[in-house]
């Protein structure tokens, strides 16, 4: 439900539902901030709730962000296996490389 710039978004989870308050013009820029005594009962439905919506979730220690948590992006392994087998040897690989060592790529 929409009202004006806030949306009112309700999700439910396996024990509970979770109401958020969203400013429509900004709320991709803002993760959902949580103190860790709110996150630790229900900590399984908000982690669900990353995987779901990709937005990340603050925790707080005592008023201050203290962990980030943000979804899995299994971009980063597609990357890495690219570059897997990229290298044609190993030619002394402990040794400390000189300037004259680098070559110039087209």
């Amino acid at each position: 439900m929409t009202i004006g710039a806030i949306q009112l978004l309700t999700d439910d989870y396996d024990y509970s539902t979770l109401t958020r308050v969203i400013n429509v013009h900004n709320h991709m820029s803002s993760p959902l901030i949580l103190s860790k005594s709110k996150f630790k009962p229900q900590a399984l439905e908000y982690l669900r709730m990353v995987e779901k919506t990709k937005k990340p979730i603050v925790i707080t220690n005592f008023g201050q962000p203290s962990v980030k948590i943000i979804p899995y992006i299994p971009e980063v392994d597609k990357t890495l296996a690219e570059l897997k087998g990229r290298v044609l040897s190993y030619q002394n690989p402990f040794e400390p490389v000189g300037l004259d060592d680098w070559e110039n790529l087209p």
